[in-house]
Formats: C-alpha cells, structure tokens, sequence
C-alpha cells in the first residue's frame, strides 16, 4: 500500500511538473514573440 501511494504522489507531483514546464514554455515562447515584434516595430519607426 506505501508504495502505491508513493506512485500516485510521483505521478502527481511529475504532472504538476509537466504543468509547470509548459507554462514556462509558452511565457519564454510569448517574450520571444513579444521582443521580435517591438523589435521589428522599433525597425520599422527607424526606417520612417
């Protein structure tokens, strides 16, 4: 029965990590995107 329990906290504690990793993800993925375009916009002040 320990080990059981054991399992499903790992279980749950890696899902929770999945959770997290993603969301990680998405915000580097979403400053990325946001630095390019205000980049690309700062460029395209420049020019005009």
């Amino acid at each position: 029965m320990k080990k059981k329990c054991g399992s499903r906290e790992r279980l749950r504690t890696a899902k929770v990590l999945q959770k997290v990793n993603n969301i990680l993800i998405y915000n580097k993925m979403g400053l990325l995107l946001g630095i390019m375009v205000g980049f690309l916009v700062f460029k395209v002040k420049n020019i005009k």
